[in-house]
């Protein structure tokens, strides 16, 4: 199953006519949808750039929403599965988050081994974690970081 990533695309709304275009967002093939159901095209790059990037960080947002609230959920490469006592945010079937049902609802976070751009995006959703590069060097927290398994402090 291919991630739910949104993309721009131009298209031809007029059969013949290469004069004429419109821009829309889509993933997998489904056109995306304005609040009333509508196919949503436009006529500015500028203005569906801006809308898609604001689909593609929802789609974060609800991922890290169900494994905060230890629900089960997959959608795309992402999935949250919860267990008896870790609930687990897998991205591309490689388990990248544990939040522990201890008392002090530990979390741990690792890159798998994968330090791409959507893995430090889904980890950038989680609490009390700020991962940021430079010149190819990742830091969490200010601190530089290998990407092997370590546990963040949880502050209530």
């Amino acid at each position: 199953m291919k991630a739910q990533k949104w993309k721009i695309k131009k298209v031809y709304p007029i059969t013949g006519r290469k004069d004429f275009f419109k821009y829309t967002i889509q993933s997998n093939g489904i056109l995306a949808k304005d609040w009333a159901s509508k196919d949503m095209f436009f006529d500015d790059l500028k203005q569906a750039k801006v809308v898609c990037k604001a689909k593609n960080k929802v789609s974060r947002i609800e991922v890290i929403a169900h494994f905060n609230s230890a629900s089960n959920f997959k959608k795309g490469n992402t999935q949250v599965k919860v267990l008896p006592n870790v609930t687990v945010l897998k991205l591309f079937g490689n388990e990248i988050a544990y939040k522990y049902n201890d008392p002090q609802n530990t979390l741990s976070i690792t890159t798998a081994g994968y330090k791409t751009n959507i893995t430090k995006e889904h980890l950038n959703g989680l609490s009390n974690v700020s991962i940021n590069q430079s010149k190819g060097i990742w830091y969490l927290n200010g601190v530089e970081w290998n990407g092997e398994l370590i546990d963040i402090k949880i502050n209530k």
